[in-house]
């Protein structure tokens, strides 16, 4: 535990699991929050030591959940996103986020990394979704472009059939999955708002019937 300033300058960021609640607001259920279970977390981030903070996390107020209901019901906030000041000073548009659990007792944890001086609007990479395999009119789609004939050198042809597939794939993916993303879009906001208290039975019982909607 016991780290030198001086061997502390890079820039780095630690995220996961902590297993400690830091602060009382980060609990809710079971025992009261006891701060001498974690004072050695905090004396450990402090700035004689690893100089780290404590980054604000976006989205559910608790990162897990012991899933059982009523009295028996605990939600903490364990999952974080720790950085020194070199880190922050790099990247010092990123954004903690923390998702609704759909398969686990944890919460995803996610951290957007945005260059400094970066654009953050930019433009978002194109990505080929597995389940899109399974569509016969994907293939559809895929096979219509690259039977084209084009009197194209064999290097242009090959780029030109990859930009042109891209393009095809992405105007048919969002008439294709759009009403559906939206309607997972909602249903994880709904799902949030549930795990943001303390588990009834009748709010788990609406979680799973939640959970089980967004993988249709």
């Amino acid at each position: 535990m016991n780290l030198a300033r001086s061997n502390m300058t890079a820039p780095w960021m630690i995220m996961g699991d902590s297993n400690v609640v830091t602060s009382q607001d980060g609990k809710a259920g079971g025992n009261l929050y006891d701060s001498t279970q974690t004072n050695w977390v905090l004396e450990f981030l402090n700035l004689n030591t690893c100089r780290l903070v404590d980054m604000p996390i976006q989205g559910v107020s608790f990162t897990w959940s012991n899933q059982r209901v009523n009295d028996d019901a605990i939600l903490e906030r364990i999952d974080k996103i720790f950085y020194n000041t070199e880190w922050s000073n790099k990247f010092c548009n990123a954004v903690g986020v923390c998702d609704p659990a759909i398969e686990s007792d944890h919460c995803p944890l996610i951290c957007h990394l945005r260059l400094k001086g970066t654009n953050s609007k930019t433009k978002k990479a194109f990505k080929f979704e597995a389940e899109w395999l399974i569509e016969e009119d994907c293939k559809e789609v895929v096979r219509e472009v690259w039977n084209q004939d084009d009197r194209l050198t064999r290097e242009v042809h090959f780029c030109t059939k990859i930009r042109r597939t891209r393009v095809k794939l992405k105007k048919w993916s969002k008439t294709k999955y759009g009403g559906k993303r939206n309607m997972v879009e909602k249903l994880c906001k709904e799902i949030a708002e549930l795990q943001n208290d303390l588990l009834t039975s009748e709010s788990a019982d609406r979680i799973k019937i939640l959970q089980k909607r967004t993988r249709r």
